[in-house]
């Protein structure tokens, strides 16, 4: 098939379509697995979300996806694309999660005026330290003289 601008130049037009070169349509069966049917609605990836903190892995997700839906027909997308959705809200996030906690941070210190937090950038604005205190924590502290401190640099990774 070859498609031309007219010659007004506002539509396209078909000027040559050669039946021989077409194939069979897919069968209504496995339509689903066309990557212009399948996409993760927003209903779907809030769910997955909230599934993912609750440390549900993504193939898991995907098989509570396929009972909910009654067949992974019925689903509309597949493994690769849930990944595929995970990775996007990752990289949506990305640089702005210290920021988010900051804000996070600010809205607990005006609901609690006992909340405090103080936090620490490098050179390159990077968060390097974070420090906390709600005020069940600091009463505790006042009793007992006790801090739970979180070092987390055995896990690093891209951040």
């Amino acid at each position: 098939m070859t498609v031309v601008r007219s010659k007004s130049g506002d539509k396209y037009v078909v000027s040559v379509f050669v039946e021989t070169h077409n194939h069979s349509l897919v069968s209504p069966g496995r339509t689903h697995l066309l990557p212009s049917h399948r996409k993760v609605t927003s209903a779907k990836r809030a769910l997955a979300e909230q599934l993912s903190q609750a440390n549900v892995p993504t193939c898991q997700q995907m098989s509570i996806f396929e009972v909910q839906s009654e067949g992974l027909e019925n689903v509309g997308f597949g493994l690769q694309d849930l990944y595929n959705s995970q990775s996007d809200i990752r990289t949506m996030l990305l640089w702005q999660d210290a920021d988010m906690l900051y804000e996070y941070f600010q809205i607990q210190q005006q609901k609690n005026s006992a909340f405090m937090f103080s936090m620490e950038k490098d050179d390159e604005m990077r968060l390097t330290h974070c420090f906390w205190a709600d005020a069940k924590a600091r009463k505790s502290y006042q009793y007992f003289g006790d801090v739970v401190v979180f070092d987390t640099p055995y896990n690093r990774n891209r951040y």
